[in-house]
């Protein structure tokens, strides 16, 4: 704890104490003053305030519980999203009314909470037991607590010298002053291609991407922050108070001192925060189109078209990235200087040769359900705009002056940042997996499926896309173990979709078939790729697919990779000389470092089960070894060839160690022990 926060904390002690005696002190003068019949009934009063205390507790107990379990089926989710999107479009401002009311509802029962406890306080000079009178100074310091804001301590150290970008400030001030925002604003600038606001305290914290500094003209920038200034109100405005609010709740720690003070609070805290997220993101599509009718009402909507289109572009020049930049950034001996400047020299080259499909991607796409954001041509349509000009700024001008310095600055960032740890990360990320490749050269290029993963993550992290997708199609025409394919046709499918080749799409849903590890990245490949595309049908059916393997996922895959005492254990007893054989690789993989193996059965479901494998390393090993020796044993049971479903953990005296330990013969293979 720092000195401040010591003083914080020190403070609000000694105003609970106050608030605390001096209550207790006017209900020993009132009760001079006062007759017997009213001393009893306060006395009375006090026991059922008391009493609710602890009614309130176990209701909290209850409703918090109920909604940490309120689990609706994959597709009664989505189904509940989309009605309440739907909603959200017919009638935003009835949306936000019900989450403004959660909210002051939270504050009304703070506010009884700590009326509550100052009675307690005042009925202790009645002569009531002395629990009350610490029932009253712990919850009335727990509402100090909860009223404390840590905006006023944000640190803007970070942030840029206005007397360095004046023109940016000066056009971030100009969209402001447009749009009747009063308060300081100041730019923390990001390194991606993206704008986003938030107020802190009195002061508008603007967030821009250096990458999008680098393609738009002043006036463009000045039509995005019209956009960004219409998201809030003035500073210190209560416009902003339920985002505070979930952000309040977000970090309640619930373990500690106030423990007690945050269970009373439990049930409304979870409400809100499920209601929140819902709410979010089911309402930020119609509070981004609501964004826009500021740049309508007081921008240019021809200019910002041109500005929207560049930011879609860059999506698309992400999508495609391996394509502009294949080499590793690590192949370099030293830190590059100028990483920043090599990403936007790699889009501006690329506009030109794909600005063709990209307008075209544009006019297919169709918008995704979980999108933040109206499709580019949903925002144009809304601001009247059926025609946009791309055109990347000449680098003249002051304005274009502060945009090269906010890339330079990044340049030197990236530098800095990486330059200690460069020589190992250049180690891990491009001397190993060139050392991978060329043994694999070496020895004739063998193809061996089990143990092809770190072979084609090499390839494909050294920027050598044919040759992996060319050892994928080896791995998938050679291989006779079809559990060993998953990882081929999972690359090999992720490749074509970003290149654009549609039958990627069956090879990723083969190797979800396969193995349901690839379920959650395989589906968002797809889910992407269609409607990036605008592909209707091949959305439709991703959609149905989705919704089946998700529910398998949540119901059944996802328990497979969690264990706790609590589960549903029993000893294992694996058929044939499956056993024998996956623990010779493993001691032929653990060499020194494994101390013990356990093995038990999860069971899941009446027809569904995993066989755990749990991993007691030496004390004294080295982490990079134990990550070495799991992530080969994983890929082992991974690749095993049949169809059996494995989980693999490392022990833990608490958790996992605790689980396995309950169950008979759980110990399968001991160092030096005739247990082998």
């Amino acid at each position: 704890m720092n000195f401040k926060a010591f003083v914080s904390v020190a403070l609000r002690i000694f105003l609970s104490f106050a608030i605390t005696l001096i209550m207790f002190i006017l209900g020993v003068e009132a009760k001079l003053h006062l007759s017997e019949q009213a001393v009893i009934g306060i006395s009375v009063a006090a026991y059922a305030v008391f009493a609710l205390f602890l009614l309130l507790f176990l209701l909290n107990f209850i409703g918090g519980r109920r909604i940490q379990k309120d689990r609706k089926s994959v597709e009664e989710w989505q189904n509940f999203l989309l009605s309440r999107k739907e909603a959200a479009i017919k009638d935003f401002d009835r949306v936000a009314r019900k989450i403004a009311s959660l909210r002051r509802g939270i504050a009304a029962y703070s506010c009884f909470i700590f009326l509550m406890a100052l009675y307690l306080a005042f009925a202790c000079g009645f002569d009531m037991p002395f629990v009350f009178l610490l029932f009253s100074f712990y919850f009335i310091y727990g509402t100090l607590s909860r009223g404390q804001s840590d905006t006023k301590r944000f640190d803007f150290s970070a942030y840029t010298n206005p007397d360095e970008y004046p023109v940016l400030h000066q056009t971030a001030y100009r969209a402001a002053a447009q749009l009747n925002r009063k308060g300081t604003v100041r730019i923390d600038l990001t390194p991606d291609c993206n704008a986003g606001i938030a107020v802190i305290g009195n002061t508008y914290s603007l967030q821009l991407g250096v990458f999008l500094l680098d393609i738009l003209t002043e006036e463009e920038l000045y039509q995005i922050l019209l956009h960004e200034f219409a998201h809030v109100a003035d500073a210190g405005n209560g416009d902003e108070r339920e985002s505070r609010l979930f952000f309040s709740v977000q970090q309640t720690n619930t373990a500690g001192f106030l423990i007690f003070y945050h269970l009373l609070f439990s049930f409304p805290f979870l409400l809100f925060a499920k209601e929140y997220m819902i709410y979010r993101a089911t309402a930020s599509i119609v509070k981004e189109a609501e964004a826009d009718k500021a740049i309508a009402k007081y921008g240019d909507p021809q200019i910002a078209a041109g500005a929207l289109a560049k930011t879609a572009y860059h999506d698309f020049f992400d999508y495609e990235f391996s394509s502009h930049v294949g080499e590793s950034y690590y192949k370099p001996e030293t830190v590059r200087p100028d990483h920043a400047s090599f990403l936007a020299g790699a889009f501006r080259r690329a506009v030109p040769e794909r600005q063709a499909f990209w307008d075209h991607l544009i006019e297919v796409q169709i918008e995704p359900r979980s999108a933040s954001h109206p499709i580019l041509r949903n925002r144009l349509a809304a601001l009247g705009v059926s025609e946009y000009t791309v055109k990347i700024p000449e680098e003249s001008g002051a304005f274009r002056a502060e945009c090269r310095s906010a890339v330079e600055w990044l340049n030197r960032v990236v530098a800095e940042s990486r330059s200690e740890s460069y020589e190992h990360d250049r180690e891990e990320n491009y001397l190993k997996p060139l050392h991978t490749v060329e043994a694999w050269e070496a020895a004739g290029k063998p193809i061996v499926a089990e143990e092809s993963k770190a072979l084609l993550e090499a390839l494909e992290g050294l920027g050598r896309y044919d040759e992996t997708e060319a050892v994928c199609d080896r791995i998938i025409a050679e291989s006779a173990n079809v559990y060993a394919t998953a990882q081929a046709h999972f690359f090999k499918g992720r490749l074509m979709l970003h290149r654009y080749d549609r039958d990627g799409i069956e090879h990723l849903y083969r190797a979800i078939e396969i193995n349901h590890n690839y379920i959650e990245e395989g589906l968002d490949e797809i889910g992407t790729f269609c409607c990036l595309m605008g592909l209707p049908d091949d959305l439709e059916k991703y959609r149905r697919r989705a919704v089946e393997l998700s529910q398998k996922e949540q119901d059944l895959y996802g328990h497979a990779s969690s264990l706790k005492s609590s589960d549903r254990l029993c000893e294992e007893h694996l058929p044939g000389e499956m056993l024998p054989n996956i623990l010779t690789f493993m001691q032929k993989t653990g060499q020194d470092v494994i101390r013990r193996i356990y093995l038990v059965r999860k069971i899941i479901s009446d027809d569904f089960f995993s066989s755990v494998f749990v991993l007691e390393f030496e004390k004294d090993a080295d982490i990079d070894d134990t990550d070495a020796v799991c992530d080969r044993i994983f890929e082992y049971l991974d690749t095993y060839p049949e169809d059996w479903q494995f989980s693999l953990f490392v022990y833990d005296e608490k958790t996992t160690g605790a689980a396995v330990k309950k169950v008979k013969n759980a110990c399968v293979w001991e160092k030096n022990s005739d247990k082998k």
